[in-house]
């Protein structure tokens, strides 16, 4: 895995948490 991928799945995963934060609040 690349660290361009690394990067990707890191923004992802920190916008899916953002998202759930969203709709539980």
């Amino acid at each position: 895995m690349t660290a361009c991928n690394v990067a990707t799945r890191r923004e992802l995963v920190k916008q899916g948490e953002r998202a759930l934060f969203f709709m539980n609040s």
